[in-house]
């Protein structure tokens, strides 16, 4: 968006501007589901993590899929870093969640026929904002991710199939941080993890985060987890059921 001197902005704007996510006013509902969301107001700033509680079958990967502009609101708004992120074409959509917005699935989604060191670089290939970041360095970013995530240097190379549930995550993690997108979207990334291991990972994943100065939305259906985070909601507070 290019400002002139004669702009005049409320401070709602000026508020809206300075943060990485914020919703207004978001309506959504499948087709023949009762159930609909409305969210009246949410906004993350730079380097703030957002907890977003929901059961089992809530609709938390909707939402993530809202938040990441897979799926467009009937109505309302979504912002991301100024730009009206849910009113862009599909492909303008594509294009922003490449450069800023790194997504870590429940299901991770590496490529299977791949090695670990070669999943992680795949968003720089996919965006060059992101590989501008690193200084074309892919590889040399990828390796840094990995040690820091703690994956052994002897499975970089291996398929990721050949690695533990663990060390999968913290591979999806590193992909999601390559390049330091503004966004880091999680959805149950833990949900298949032992108590220490889910904290280690943790402390892993928002330490380099905050290094970033990226912002999280992490969600969970484990709402013990929310005293991480600077933020924490309950899903269930946005959701409408007609009488």
């Amino acid at each position: 968006m290019n400002w002139t001197t004669a702009t005049m902005t409320t401070p709602d704007d000026a508020r809206t501007a300075s943060a990485v996510l914020t919703i207004n006013n978001m309506h959504f509902q499948w087709p023949r589901n009762a159930t609909a969301w409305h969210i009246p107001d949410l906004q993350l700033r730079a380097g703030e993590h957002g907890f977003l509680h929901g059961a089992s079958g809530s609709g938390k990967s909707t939402l993530l899929a809202l938040l990441a502009g897979l799926t467009v609101p009937q109505s309302g708004k979504i912002t991301l870093l100024g730009q009206h992120f849910s009113s862009r074409s599909r492909r303008q959509r594509d294009r922003l969640r490449a450069d800023h917005i790194g997504i870590i699935f429940q299901q991770f989604n590496l490529v299977p026929y791949l090695p670990a060191i070669d999943n992680v670089q795949l968003p720089g290939h996919f965006s060059r904002r992101r590989r501008e970041r690193v200084h074309d360095a892919l590889y040399d970013a990828a390796r840094h991710l990995l040690q820091t995530l703690a994956v052994p240097e002897s499975l970089w190379r291996s398929p990721v199939t050949a690695l533990s549930v663990g060390q999968q995550q913290r591979v999806a993690a590193a992909r999601a941080l390559l390049g330091a997108p503004e966004l880091i979207l999680a959805d149950e990334p833990t949900s298949a993890l032992d108590t220490d291991n889910r904290d280690r990972f943790l402390e892993l994943l928002m330490d380099q985060a905050r290094q970033a100065n990226s912002t999280i939305v992490f969600v969970s259906h484990d709402p013990a987890l929310g005293r991480r985070f600077s933020q924490h909601h309950d899903m269930q507070q946005w959701q409408e059921v007609p009488a």
